[in-house]
């Protein structure tokens, strides 16, 4: 049996653009709140895979923000919002109705495309399924994060809209599902507790009277829009913005009048520029139940769930789950305050404990 290393090998650079989850867990072990890591090994060009060590002789490998605390399965049908619904509902927990929708590739691939223009064949069905469900209605990859791609449709020149924009991309499927006009939460779960709760806005504008609405962007974004693409309010996302002002009567050279807030994006996802209040402890026990239920229902122990309802506080009223999340950050949670980021901070370090059962580590 191998014995585990004598002293710590770090790798000692953190690469730029390196995750958040990455940068996080350096931080930690520099600031000596994890004692029982004596190596990491982070992969040097974009910091996105780490290997640790621990004295133990157990490894555990870190992926962005998912620190491989959750089962493999259960964190790839997580990915899948098709799959997640199927077993939530399973469960007798409440997710949005909608329908899936195969793109041009995944159609052809899978042999169900009927005509030879297989994209008009996925716009054609994602409509249809809109008007069923009534407007508005959500489109969004069947497998994805941080809200990109995703869309609120206001009819079905919208979904054909989205549709095509996701079929531009690397997804095979797309989901219609109905808007639950509810105000959105996340709740933060590890082991059946509620670690952490908030809850989500859109990204939102407030005019002065003088300044245009791309002006005002560029503010809130803290730099120009064009300088920020990856920005979710830079150039990638403009179609994005651009629609949602529209439905308010607004372009970007329209100057908002003073204290007028502007909706920017409809998404409340805070990787599209959304903002958050904390909850701290203040949620139900109706939502906690819930929470609990929804890491059973799919082998999940730490996740991030998504939940429309209208007060955290209270048990009272309607429902929905809107997606679950298997490898939640905490970077947006850590930037509402030091309260949250040493909360944060607190959380990651019950997630680097050293895992049971790990594979003894090799010295290198």
């Amino acid at each position: 049996m191998s014995q585990p290393p004598a002293v710590d090998r770090i790798t000692p650079n953190v690469p730029a653009g390196a995750p958040h989850g990455t940068r996080l867990l350096v931080e930690l072990h520099r600031a000596g709140r994890l004692p029982d890591v004596v190596g990491l090994h982070i992969e040097p060009r974009h910091g996105y895979v780490v290997r640790i060590d621990y004295r133990n002789g157990g490894v555990r490998i870190a992926r962005g923000n998912d620190y491989g605390v959750n089962p493999s399965s259960s964190a790839a049908v997580a990915a899948d919002k098709e799959y997640a619904k199927f077993l939530l509902r399973a469960a007798d927990l409440t997710v949005p109705d909608g329908d899936r929708v195969l793109l041009p590739y995944w159609r052809t691939r899978m042999g169900t495309a009927t005509d030879t223009d297989p994209l008009g064949e996925a716009r054609r069905e994602a409509a249809a399924v809109g008007d069923a469900l009534g407007y508005p209605v959500w489109v969004k990859p069947c497998q994805g994060s941080m809200g990109v791609d995703v869309r609120k449709c206001a009819d079905a020149g919208d979904v054909r809209s989205a549709i095509e924009r996701i079929a531009r991309t690397d997804a095979r499927i797309a989901i219609v599902e109905r808007d639950i006009p509810l105000p959105d939460h996340r709740l933060v779960v590890l082991d059946g507790e509620v670690v952490a709760a908030y809850r989500r806005f859109p990204a939102v504008i407030v005019g002065d009277g003088r300044a245009t609405v791309a002006v005002l962007i560029d503010r809130m974004v803290g730099g120009g829009t064009d300088r920020l693409p990856h920005h979710p309010l830079g150039r990638r996302h403009v179609h994005r913005t651009t629609a949602t002002l529209a439905r308010s009567g607004y372009a970007p050279d329209t100057v908002v009048e003073d204290g007028r807030s502007v909706t920017v994006l409809d998404s409340s996802n805070l990787s599209t520029g959304g903002g958050a209040t904390d909850h701290g402890n203040a949620v139900a026990e109706r939502w906690r139940s819930i929470a609990g239920a929804a890491g059973t229902a799919t082998g999940l122990r730490w996740f991030g769930l998504d939940l429309a309802c209208g007060d955290l506080s209270s048990s009272a009223g309607d429902y929905a789950i809107i997606e679950i999340n298997a490898a939640p950050g905490l970077e947006h949670f850590a930037a509402l305050g030091p309260l949250q980021r040493q909360r944060a901070e607190d959380l990651a370090v019950r997630l680097l404990a050293p895992p049971d059962g790990s594979p003894r580590a090799r010295d290198a």
